[in-house]
């Protein structure tokens, strides 16, 4: 994920810094390698990334998963995770099914290290990441 990531913003500062048509193109092509290489990974994958991006760009550097998970997309997230390196990951999510999801991801082979605080995708009015906490997940 970090590949891609590292990717996506090499093509977005080429696409701010592009002078013509022929830079964008270029641009935009650094871009689709960046999500073809995501999308590889299954639908997923997308999911994941979201989160991913959004984590980065409010200074985590772990992924953050935020959003609800279905019980039965957390294996499939789980196998995508650790096919993309992620050995760490936090888990903010509030929702009402949202401890039992933490109990699968320790079932599919993360341990549960403990809590954290992490900046959320959530801003104050001066444009600071509102801090939340999370439970921070490793790879067994």
């Amino acid at each position: 994920m970090e590949k891609a990531y590292q990717k996506e913003l090499q093509a977005i500062a080429a696409f701010d810094a592009a002078k013509n048509e022929e830079e964008k193109e270029k641009a935009r092509k650094l871009h689709y390698e960046a999500i073809t290489a995501i999308k590889n990974f299954g639908k997923i994958a997308i999911h994941i990334w979201r989160e991913y991006q959004s984590s980065r760009e409010h200074g985590n550097l772990n992924l953050d998963l935020s959003e609800v998970i279905w019980d039965e997309q957390v294996p499939e997230m789980v196998a995508c995770m650790k096919a993309n390196g992620i050995e760490r990951f936090t888990f903010s999510a509030t929702y009402t099914e949202a401890i039992r999801t933490a109990w699968l991801f320790q079932q599919e082979g993360y341990v549960l290290e403990g809590f954290v605080e992490i900046n959320s995708k959530y801003t104050d009015a001066y444009g600071n990441s509102k801090k939340v906490p999370a439970l921070q997940f490793r790879v067994k």
